[in-house]
């Protein structure tokens, strides 16, 4: 367990979220299943199904915001066709952004498994959680340079911390942590002014909804944590402020109607739901539907693949 100081009132902290508590994601050659005499033609939202369908919307999109494990691949298996896609998208100039939840891998530490899938990826399209929070730390909150971050996370949070020039303490240095053999007296605890923010991105073992990186909040002033992972508008101010694109040509790609689907709805971008990974028929359409609609709905991101033929 770490020491933990106090963090000044000025800069509210950050807490990156992982809400994947669908069922666990199908085989990536899925093939959607509706009951019979189901007008596929005629639901809502709409499930693209045509290459003139793709063709469309494809068209309509600049920016690609792309969640990553349930739409370019699951586990150690590439998503089929999407391989095909990217470089289509590439070809044509499409921006392409891969987002994600997990907080505690670096983008240097993401493009090693991009790498070892033989998916191209630079370092400056991957916007984890973590990258996430440094981006709005420093661009969009303009964290005071005399500050420092007091950090509960790992080597990830703390290269991307370094690479917008914030510093920090606690993490994995030794120095700043401490092992507690009985339950601590938290009023003994001094305040540190150098803190400004607090930032997590670990898991206590929050059941219900969890949280990878749960609750993270300024200790001083008793402030709201602000959470910066999808579905929460503060990583969307953090990815336009690194990549400028026009929100009416963008479309964020998603297999999760709680985070992905969420996270561009209240955003304010079209979003596309993928049936390849955590979520069902049975949750889009019928009596049991999530409160929660994509703006369209597609068996896979590879199925644009046929675009390229």
């Amino acid at each position: 367990m770490s020491a933990t100081p106090s963090a000044a009132p000025s800069v509210p902290a950050s807490a990156i979220p992982s809400q994947r508590t669908s069922p666990a994601p199908r085989h990536p050659e899925h093939i959607p299943q509706f009951p019979p005499g189901t007008d596929i033609d005629h639901l809502d939202p709409p499930f693209l199904h045509t290459k003139e369908q793709y063709q469309k919307l494809w068209d309509s999109v600049d920016t690609l915001l792309l969640d990553c494990d349930g739409v370019i691949y699951h586990g150690p298996i590439v998503v089929p066709g999407v391989k095909t896609v990217l470089q289509l998208a590439r070809k044509q100039g499409k921006q392409i952004i891969f987002v994600t939840n997990n907080g505690t891998k670096s983008r240097r530490m993401y493009k090693k498994t991009f790498d070892k899938l033989g998916i191209e990826a630079h370092e400056s399209e991957i916007f984890g959680s973590g990258y996430a929070s440094a981006v709005y730390l420093s661009k969009v909150l303009k964290f005071p340079q005399d500050k420092c971050v007091y950090l509960l996370g790992e080597k990830g949070l703390e290269e991307e911390l370094d690479s917008v020039g914030i510093k920090h303490k606690g993490g994995t240095d030794p120095a700043d942590n401490v092992v507690l053999t009985s339950p601590p007296d938290f009023s003994s605890f001094e305040k540190d002014p150098s803190v400004g923010a607090v930032l997590c991105s670990m898991d206590f073992g929050i059941s219900s909804g969890s949280l990878s990186s749960p609750l993270v909040f300024a200790l001083q002033g008793k402030k709201e944590p602000t959470v910066v992972g999808k579905p929460n508008k503060p990583m969307m101010d953090a990815i336009i402020a690194e990549h400028h694109f026009d929100k009416s040509r963008a479309l964020m790609v998603g297999d999760n109607q709680l985070t992905d689907i969420a996270f561009g709805n209240n955003s304010g971008i079209r979003t596309l739901l993928v049936l390849g990974g955590v979520t069902h028929e049975d949750q889009v359409w019928g009596p049991k539907a999530s409160d929660i609609k994509p703006t369209y709905v597609m068996n896979s991101l590879g199925d644009f693949a046929t675009l390229a033929e």
